[in-house]
């Protein structure tokens, strides 16, 4: 989106800075965020243009309260839409750079560093699937692909169903929930400047969730082979029957499954600027292949 520095000069007003300058950074899936110069900070204005989720103030509120712990400070959040007809935060400017390439020492830094986010607990158990925000998107998008892809994944949904009602006792002695990220893209992952820790940005989708989900989002982003997934489990300390690992595949392959047909519905019923997100029905058509494929995949190894 087009942000004047007539508003960024009334950001700037109401943090009490003065403003220098303003440049873009880079548009996400859910946002846009600017980065702020002013006379105290450099910081990142992030805009909430999302018609799928609303987490803007859910992710303010758990930043608010980590102070910069786990990901960065956060200093306003504005839902007034007066300056700008979107929420928005401000959050601080992290510098670094993003992992360059998937080697051992990046899954071995992701590994300790979800062991440690998913210490943070509370009460709760894992919500049935026909209860999923993934399945609503699905049951209202399934038909944007025409009926024979709405036919084929009406079957993977039946095979997703049955997995998970085939085992039923793998989650039902579970009585807590770990905190997850939910979203470990490598845009979303920095290593300070002389720092071998990584740092997370874009926590619009944190939330309590089984621990897997987690370690699924990324195996699932980064392509892991394998071996890669054995190390990442290995160096996490993970002790559980994999049965869980291979459940939570199939269910976050179902939510990319969902997420994909939802986002080209939206698109094509003009919700989404079709030169930011210039999806085609092919490349969604790809993207919904591949999570079928993992289903299956994963599906199998639970035999």
């Amino acid at each position: 989106m087009i942000i004047t520095k007539a508003q960024i000069m009334k950001i700037c007003a109401k943090l009490k800075h003065k403003y220098i300058d303003h440049k873009f950074l880079a548009s996400g899936c859910h946002n846009d965020n600017f980065l702020l110069i002013t006379d105290k900070d450099k910081l990142v204005l992030r805009i909430e243009t999302n018609h799928q989720f609303k987490n803007m103030a859910r992710e303010y509120s758990f930043l608010k309260k980590t102070k910069g712990k786990l990901g960065p400070k956060v200093f306003l959040l504005d839902n007034s839409k007066k300056i700008i007809p979107h929420n928005y935060l401000i959050e601080e400017f992290i510098e670094g750079k993003h992992p360059r390439k998937v080697d051992s020492k990046f899954i071995k830094s992701m590994a300790h560093w979800y062991k440690d986010l998913h210490k943070n607990r509370r009460k709760g158990m894992l919500n049935p699937l026909e209860k999923t925000s993934a399945t609503k998107r699905y049951k209202k998008a399934k038909h944007t692909l025409g009926k024979d892809k709405e036919k084929e994944t009406t079957e993977i949904y039946k095979l997703v169903k049955n997995c998970f009602n085939d085992n039923k006792k793998v989650f039902a002695s579970d009585k807590y929930l770990a905190l997850n990220h939910g979203d470990p893209s490598r845009r979303n992952i920095f290593y300070e400047h002389g720092q071998d820790n990584p740092k997370l940005i874009d926590w619009e989708f944190v939330r309590f969730n089984i621990a897997e989900a987690d370690l699924a989002f990324f195996i699932w982003s980064y392509e892991l082979d394998s071996r890669q997934i054995n190390y990442l489990l290995k160096q996490y300390g993970y002790k559980k029957s994999k049965k869980r690992l291979y459940l939570a595949m199939i269910r976050h392959s179902w939510a990319m499954l969902a997420w994909s047909l939802e986002r080209y519905s939206l698109r094509l019923d003009d919700k989404l600027d079709k030169d930011k997100y210039p999806t085609s029905k092919r490349q969604v058509v790809m993207d919904v292949n591949r999570n079928i494929k993992i289903i299956k995949d994963y599906a199998n190894k639970l035999k």
